[in-house]
């Protein structure tokens, strides 16, 4: 009878502790390697880039920027977005790339990012509401605090004008596809966001 016992006990208990534990070492020394491993683009990968390769630190306006330098990483914790933002000539990007009508805000300007698709850099964007902070690293230029202070849907990127003479201000587009129009284009949500100045 107590055979049976321990073999109830043994195979009711001790084998599958045993086995989750062996499951648990496994991925606690597998996963980063495979993590590593993979395309994917972590904060720290974020927060290294290698800047001088783009000049960045010798800039004073976007102007001055070459097409396809960094000119910013944006980073939120609520919702998690961090992400490098990208200078670019035409929208065709596959990242975030800042509006060619954005100002410094060293300037007082306003900045406007934009979000190359709704699966990638701006995905948890979505969830973000009237108070959330946002933070914009402009290298050399120190990191700006931003505060969500509206969101408006169905816009079109041609709305940005609306804000351009607008001072210390920050605008990210998160896109979605127009599938009410004839061409599937895309439609976006502004998070505009008031400078919190020191």
């Amino acid at each position: 009878m107590d055979s049976l016992k321990f073999n109830f006990v043994r195979r009711a208990f001790i084998v599958p502790v045993l086995l989750s534990a062996v499951v648990i070492a496994i991925i606690w020394f597998a996963a980063p390697k495979i993590i590593e491993s993979s395309n994917a683009v972590s904060v720290a990968a974020v927060s290294d880039v290698n800047i001088s390769k783009y000049s960045l630190n010798e800039y004073n306006k976007f102007s001055q920027l070459k097409s396809g330098g960094y000119v910013a990483t944006v980073n939120c914790k609520n919702p998690a977005v961090s992400c490098p933002v990208l200078y670019l000539d035409d929208i065709e990007t596959g990242t975030a790339y800042m509006s060619k009508n954005s100002t410094e805000p060293w300037n007082n300007g306003t900045v406007a990012f934009v979000g190359d698709n709704f699966d990638s850099e701006f995905k948890s964007l979505h969830s973000a509401k009237v108070g959330d902070e946002i933070y914009v690293n402009f290298y050399k230029h120190g990191t700006y605090t931003y505060k969500v202070t509206k969101i408006t849907a169905n816009n079109k990127l041609s709305d940005l004008k609306l804000y351009e003479k607008q001072k210390n201000k920050l605008i990210l587009c998160l896109p979605y596809t127009d599938f009410e129009s004839s061409d599937n284009s895309l439609i976006y949500t502004f998070f505009i966001a008031e400078s919190e100045v020191a």
